[in-house]
């Protein structure tokens, strides 16, 4: 509630039967619930693998999704299941599901920003890279690097000037001033 009262549309919920009660709350609370089943960041962590590769997890994959349904969800992201079975689940369902390495078969997709651009230092299956950042910021870097050193940059346009008018009182008054009266004190 403190999340949709700091106006927030809608809450993401982790995880595949044990939460059925809790999205159910949340539900008749008049607040969308996105569910999410296959692999989970939050209970996972780092061990990241395919769900539903055996005919038992698929099974269990299914019966969630259409539990999580029934306990009022308006959305399902499904992450890192097999294609098929992100095919036959939205198929199943009403509402809009979202992949993120669960094959073309969803209504949308979804990837981190950083797996897209090349920025995470490691290969991903589901992730295509639309282009190599990393390498763009490294050649960025060395042409920075490179124009600072032969005074090339800053050029003109990116530096502020003072009028003439005013450089010159500020030459006469350090002409005028010793060392010590230049200072603040």
């Amino acid at each position: 509630m403190r999340l949709v009262d700091s106006g927030a549309s809608g809450v993401k919920i982790e995880g595949w039967e044990q939460e059925l009660q809790v999205i159910k709350h949340v539900a008749n609370n008049n607040i969308d619930v996105c569910g999410h089943i296959g692999f989970n960041p939050q209970y996972h962590g780092n061990k990241a693998r395919i769900f539903g590769r055996k005919s038992e997890e698929a099974q269990l994959l299914i019966q969630s999704a259409l539990s999580l349904e029934e306990a009022g969800i308006k959305m399902l992201v499904l992450e890192k299941i097999p294609d098929q079975i992100s095919q036959i689940i939205t198929e199943l369902l009403s509402v809009p599901t979202i992949g993120i390495g669960a094959g073309k078969y969803c209504d949308g997709q979804v990837l981190v920003i950083n797996d897209i651009l090349g920025i995470t230092p490691f290969e991903l299956k589901h992730a295509k890279k639309y282009c190599d950042i990393n390498q763009i910021v490294l050649e960025s870097i060395n042409k920075y690097k490179k124009e600072v050193e032969n005074r090339i940059f800053p050029e003109k346009e990116h530096s502020v000037r003072i009028k003439e008018e005013e450089l010159d009182c500020v030459k006469r008054w350090l002409e005028s001033k010793s060392i010590e009266e230049r200072m603040i004190k």
